[in-house]
């Protein structure tokens, strides 16, 4: 999707350190991450990745795609994160950011 909008994403595998994630942010000068769950989280890492990342970087446009409807209702709200649950929402958001 976001190769649609030549954009250049990066992908990273769900075990992929918050360290890692913050490096490759920086060095990639990132303006907007985008998580996807997958259904499986049954603890509060990801939770707790997302506010870390949040932490260091807050200016950094943060997208959580739930496409399982997983819910982060407490984190969402807390550190202002956009949570889409359609690709159409996705898309939606997207389109916002391309206009800024």
């Amino acid at each position: 999707i976001v190769a649609a909008y030549k954009w250049h994403p990066v992908y990273l595998a769900a075990e992929t350190s918050v360290e890692d994630i913050l490096d490759i942010i920086n060095r990639t000068e990132a303006k907007v991450a985008i998580f996807v769950t997958s259904g499986s989280e049954i603890s509060d890492e990801a939770p707790n990745l997302l506010r870390k990342i949040k932490q260091h970087e807050p200016k950094l446009d943060m997208i959580l795609y739930t496409p399982t409807g997983n819910s982060y209702g407490d984190v969402i709200k807390e550190i202002n994160l956009v949570e889409c649950k359609l690709l159409k929402q996705l898309h939606f958001e997207l389109d916002k950011l391309m206009l800024r």
